[in-house]
Order: structure tokens, then sequence, then C-alpha cells
């Protein structure tokens, strides 16, 4: 989740780093990471290609990050893999659950080592609620308070694995799921988790229409068929549902506790719905975790949920709103901070060989891109393709990749290297004046034009500030005769001003909202983004038909063709230019253990412990 993602999704709200633009805009905006080597057609190159970014990792992390690494495949759902049949699915998934360690019944948290851990961070959310809010500190937050039916392990995104769930299974034809919850499992307020509950929480969360809803919008029903079985319809066969499941979003809340402080799954809880308040000043999750105090601008204060039923491994957590980077990056060397969340490589080059400090860098799945809009209303040169194609010539990647630093690289396309379905990155648009100049001339305008040029001037993501992105941004297109009028907002009037469509050019973000290549659909004609991008339904049918063929299949290798293949025309007639998927670094201090990333809600806390 760096994540803009308000931003393209009309996720996130993004206060300050990103909203997960995951969708969001960013989505992470452009919004919101890792890596296929070699042709991802198939998920030993994904495999490759992720291996070969967490090689980047330092020692004290390398091993971990290349055996996660390593589990990598093109099969990002568990759904696309197995989903073939529903017999197929569902010994699958009983499997899995067979392997996995289920809740004990007891009710009382196991006791791990105990003490206090300190989190750095640049704040994103104003809330806590999982039905409202959509960004990267709020996923953060919410995957240490709520549980979802199902989820990751660790840093491996290659399949879901049971959460509240026990085993699920696949009705013939594709279009319900059916989930069977453990037994035992109970709420902060010592309220049995139910199929009821997890009913109100998911209707409620369509229901309130706020950024997150869209990850709703295949969703028909959920229904409580007993008390521990919850079934899920669906409108269209969607390959990607149980990865999307893991999103923070579908944690489930109390539905007792919520009812009881105003709120309501009805079908105008958009209106009725008296509960944010509440809802944002504490958690009423089965987590590890619960909220015990919220200052949007200045700390999240977490401790140890009593009633969960495995192990806690810290008392509790302070989570400290850092903006400056550097404020973060000393903070962690004096040891202040046990976790430094948004370090940049800059940082991490000065904390090499720091004394009780480890440094865990490898590369994102962020995608940093230019959006030309394609409305000749709203910007008549860029509605040119021959114009945006120039454009794509002209930007000067190396220089960019050198600005990420670490383990930067150039994306092939919207969907970033080390994500399935990701285009090899020695495909990516090299640079090319001559042509550039070319293709202006063929657009009709060889000696130029003058553009608005649109960034959010307090944003820093990776380590990368995106004031200096737009000036580096205007150096490259006066290389073929575009003046860049620089545009800087603040992040919350730029999101708002991006989210009507009418800005001509603007640099953005995205994070994977979930770890799937259907999260980046949205990039597509008549989509979230495209929309934004002047790129409307029936601009492009060809693309538009691979896109809806993609988003439907099954079978695993046709899907990530599909996608390639997309990808492939949307970078010579897409409205976009990816020019950077910048290094991600996570500073922590060397007496913690368990340490991985996620790309949606960054660590997992609870999996790590200090020794």
């Amino acid at each position: 989740m760096a994540k803009f993602k308000g931003a393209g999704r009309g996720k996130y709200s993004l206060a300050l780093v990103l909203l997960m633009f995951s969708a969001l805009v960013l989505s992470a905006c452009g919004d919101n990471t890792a890596t296929p080597a070699t042709a991802p057609t198939t998920a030993t190159a994904t495999t490759a290609a992720a291996a070969t970014s967490a090689a980047a990792t330092t020692a004290a992390s390398a091993t971990t990050a290349a055996t996660t690494a390593a589990a990598t495949s093109a099969a990002a759902t568990t759904a696309a893999t197995a989903a073939t049949s529903a017999a197929a699915t569902t010994a699958a998934s009983a499997t899995t659950a067979a392997t996995s360690t289920t809740a004990a019944a007891s009710g009382t948290a196991a006791a791990g080592k105990g003490g206090t851990l300190v989190v750095g961070t640049v704040f994103s959310s104003k809330g806590l609620d999982p039905a409202r809010e959509y960004t990267q500190t709020a996923f953060t937050v919410m995957h240490s308070v709520y549980q979802t039916l199902v989820t990751y392990a660790g840093s491996d995104v290659t399949k879901v694995v049971p959460d509240l769930a026990e085993s699920w299974t696949l009705s013939p034809d594709g279009k319900t799921y059916t989930f069977k919850l453990k037994s035992g499992v109970k709420f902060v307020s010592g309220n049995p988790v139910t199929s009821a509950d997890v009913v109100f929480s998911y209707n409620r969360l369509k229901n309130i229409k706020g950024q997150p809803a869209f990850v709703t919008d295949n969703m028909t029903s959920f229904t409580a068929v007993d008390p521990q079985t919850v079934a899920i319809a669906l409108k269209d066969v969607s390959p990607d549902t149980l990865s999307l499941l893991t999103t923070p979003s579908f944690g489930v809340i109390d539905s007792v506790t919520a009812k009881a402080n105003g709120a309501t799954d009805a079908a105008d809880a958009d209106k009725n719905d008296k509960s944010e308040n509440f809802m944002n000043n504490q958690s009423i999750g089965s987590g590890p975790y619960k909220v015990t105090g919220f200052k949007p601008e200045a700390e999240i204060d977490l401790a140890k949920n009593p009633n969960y039923s495995g192990t806690v491994s810290y008392d509790s957590i302070i989570i400290k709103n850092t903006p400056d980077v550097n404020i973060q990056k000393t903070s962690l060397q004096k040891g202040d901070l046990d976790f430094a969340l948004d370090i940049g490589p800059e940082q991490a080059a000065g904390l090499q060989g720091a004394a009780g400090v480890t440094i865990q860098q490898s590369t994102s799945l962020v995608i940093l891109w230019l959006l030309m809009n394609a409305d000749p209303s709203v910007s008549v040169p860029t509605s040119k393709n021959e114009v945006r194609q120039a454009i794509r010539y002209a930007i000067n990647y190396k220089d960019y990749v050198e600005l990420g630093g670490g383990s930067s690289l150039q994306p092939p396309s919207m969907i970033p290297v080390g994500l399935a379905g990701a285009l090899d990155k020695s495909t990516a648009v090299p640079t090319d004046l001559a042509k550039a100049k070319d293709l202006m001339a063929k657009g009709g305008y060889p000696n130029g034009f003058t553009i608005k040029l649109s960034y959010p001037s307090d944003l820093t993501q990776n380590g990368v500030k995106f004031e200096t992105l737009a000036q580096k941004m205007q150096a490259d297109l006066a290389q073929i005769n575009i003046t860049a009028e620089l545009d800087p907002k603040t992040i919350q009037v730029w999101l708002d001003e991006y989210r009507t469509g009418k800005q001509p050019m603007t640099l953005s973000l995205w994070g994977p909202d979930y770890n799937d290549p259907a999260d980046y659909l949205t990039f597509f004609p008549g989509q979230k983004v495209a929309i934004r991008a002047g790129w409307q339904t029936g601009a492009d049918p060809e693309i538009e038909a691979l896109a809806a063929k993609a988003k439907v299949e099954l079978n695993e290798s046709t899907r990530l063709s599909l996608y390639q293949q997309a990808q492939k025309l949307l970078n010579e007639r897409g409205p976009y230019a990816p020019f950077l998927q910048p290094s991600q670094v996570i500073g922590f201090r060397s007496n913690i253990s368990g340490v991985t990333y996620n790309p949606v809600w960054v660590v997992t806390f609870n999996e790590t412990a200090k020794k």
C-alpha cells in the first residue's frame, strides 16, 4: 500500500504519504511491486525476477527476502489457479486449512515476549474505519486489529491462507464462494465471531459507499448459511476474488458492538450510519491488537487484545507520525524507533553499518507515472497519440532510476515488475529524442506547446520527492520544446483536483490495492483511473476487449498472456508514461526478527518479535 489509494480508485484519502492510489490514485494514485526477471508469461519468470530483486536486501534480511521471492509466481491469486473446477478449489482449500494452525478455543491471548514496539511512519489517514478509510496508514493498522477471511503469510503473496476462515469452496459456475469459519474466535469485546458479523461487515462496506466500497463491486450478496458458514455470490466469474478478500477493508467487525454505537449495514448506510467517530477512535475486531488511542496528526496506540486466540508479540505498539524521513533515520539510529517505514535509499545508505540497525531493501511494487490527458476538451496536444508517444520517448528514464536509488528500476508498463502479468523489464520504452521529435512533428507540434504540469508538492514516496520529480520532468519535456508550467498543490488539494479528470498533465503513483493484475484494470478505457485521464469507454476497443477477457479468464497462463498483450498496446496508445519503480526500504532495529514486506499493509507487526 505505498498507497495513494484514494486517488486511483477513489479509494484513498491520502493525507500525507499516499492514498494507494492500490486502488488508489495513486493505489497508491496512480497511485500503488515486484519483479519478473525474465519473460513474465510464466510463474517461473515472476519468481526469477522477484528473486533478483530480493537479492538486493541487506545481509540481515537477504535470506528471508530471497526465500520469499523464490515463492513468487505468476499465480497471484489462489482463485485463478484453483478455480478451474469446484472440486479443485475445494481440494486446495481443504489442504491449506488442514496444514494451517486453527484458532484455539480458549479465548485467551498467548503471551509473546511483550514490551512495546515503536514505529515511525508518515500518516495518511484521518480515520480507522474499514468501511471508510483506504490509505496506507489505515491498512497497516487495520491488518493488526481486524481479521479477514483469508490473508497472506509473510511476504508470500502467491497464495492466500486461512485467517478467520478455516476452509472454502467455489461453486461449479465459479460465482459463489462458501467459507467455513474457525470456531472459538472472539472479538475484543468477548463476543464470538459468527457469519452474521461477516455479512454485516461486508454489507456495511458496500453500503457506506466510501473510498473502499469498490472492492465489493463484483459481489452481489453476502449470506449467513449458518452461524459458522458464509457465502459470497459474485456478479461475474472473477479469479482475483480470494486475493481481493485479503484487503484490510474486508476486516470483520463486531456487529453487536457496532450497532450499539450507531452502525448500520442497510442500503442507506451512507446516510444513516452514525458510527464514524466511534470507529475512528477504537477498534472492534478480533486481531492480535486493539486501538487504544488515535491522534490523526501525531500518534496511534495499540494494545494487546486479551481475547486473541493466538500469540501476541507485544504488549503495546506506538505508531508515530514522522513526516521527515531524515528524522525517521536519526530516531531509528538512536533507538527511539524500532521501525522506520518511509526512509529511502539515501537514508538507507547513511545507515549502512550503523550499530543496531538493519536495512531491508528490494524493488517496491509502486509505480510513479505521468498522466497525459487524452480528452481534447482538457488538453488538445496530449489528446493526440503521436504526442503522447513522443513524450514517452523523451523521458530520461535512467535519471529517474538513479534518483530512486537502491533497487529502483524503469517499469516496462503499468503493472509493476514482480507482480504476475508484468512485462519483462527489458521491454521498457527507451529514451530516443530523435524519435520523440519526429513524433511531435507528426502530431502537429514540431515547435512544441505549453502545458500545465500538476503534482502533489508535499509528497515524498519511497524517499523520492515529487517536487524533484516535477522539476526533472519539466527539463525532459523541454528537450522536445514542450514548456511545462509547474502547478504544485498540497496533496489533498491535488487529489481532489485529480479526481475531476481536468488536469492536462500530472505526476501520480499507484501501489497495488491487492496482489493481482486485476487491480490494474483501472488503467484501461472507461475505468476509474482511465476516466481521470480522459480515456473513456470506446477509446480503444482492442485494448478493452483484451482487458474484458483477462478479467474473467480462469486459466492462469492465458489470463496473464491477455494482460501482457493489453499492456503492450497500452504502451503504444495509452495516456500514461510510467517512469520509475522505486526501491522499497524498511529500517528496523537489529534485535527484531521476522520482518517481511507486504505491498498492501507493509509489515505484519505480530509476525515480528524482539530478541
